[in-house]
């Protein structure tokens, strides 16, 4: 675990930067969704800052959980650990 999430996070950190900012393309998509949470889990699970090495893992998540219905659904959702 210690060397394979790692090895997997530094690959998406470099493909979302390829992609200046996002998981595919040029906008957002379901990929973005998927990822944002998949990295609300991580945190979750390993700690608020076991993203911090990776920045534009982190903007992505920031973005996506920033747009405007979507915040306002995190908002108003049941607290729930996951």
């Amino acid at each position: 675990m210690k060397e394979v999430i790692p090895y997997y996070l530094k690959r998406f950190e470099r493909i979302v930067k390829e992609n200046h900012g996002f998981a595919v393309g040029d906008s957002v998509t379901w990929a973005d969704f998927a990822f944002a949470v998949s990295l609300e889990n991580f945190e979750l699970i390993f700690g608020n800052g076991s993203l911090e090495p990776y920045p534009n893992l982190r903007a992505l998540k920031n973005m996506v959980f920033s747009l405007p219905n979507i915040k306002a659904w995190v908002d108003k959702r049941p607290k729930t650990e996951f």
